[in-house]
């Protein structure tokens, strides 16, 4: 859950319009150049490594494509899902992020169709669309999860 909350961030609606790819920071010039006082700009080395984080846990999304599954089967057969609503919860955050990774990798899988058959491609419009909020649920759930 934890890293599904930044690999679900979409890079064109919410990364790059403030400044999170490898277009807008220049990583090495970051890490070699000094300001005139002789300091290192330690908010551009931050901002650098933070957009290499982002970048690998995005490289690892077919990996989140597997996992995801998995651990969707798991709660749902192994688990009292249902009764428990931290799990249904979980459920429903990584049933949207698997989407959203299919839609990203494999398009033509998750296309719009009416009824049922629709649903993983109204899924992935919303983890696009939303990827802020989706994130953030991810998170809490992972904390619900983890330490409640």
């Amino acid at each position: 859950m934890f890293s599904n909350a930044f690999g679900i961030l979409n890079e064109d609606r919410f990364l790059a319009p403030r400044g999170y790819t490898f277009q807008h920071v220049q990583l090495l010039v970051a890490l070699r150049d000094r300001d005139w006082r002789g300091r290192r700009n330690w908010r551009m080395i931050f901002k650098a490594v933070l957009v290499i984080i982002l970048y690998t846990i995005h490289l690892c999304s077919p990996l989140f494509i597997v996992f995801n599954t998995f651990y969707i089967v798991a709660l749902l057969l192994f688990n009292s899902t249902i009764i428990k609503f931290n799990m249904y919860f979980a459920v429903l955050l990584l049933a949207v992020a698997l989407c959203t990774y299919l839609k990203k990798h494999f398009p033509s899988f998750v296309v719009p169709k009416p009824g049922f058959e629709g649903i993983p491609w109204k899924a992935a419009r919303i983890g696009e669309r939303l990827s802020p909020w989706i994130a953030a649920g991810c998170l809490l759930s992972w904390f619900s999860i983890m330490f409640l």
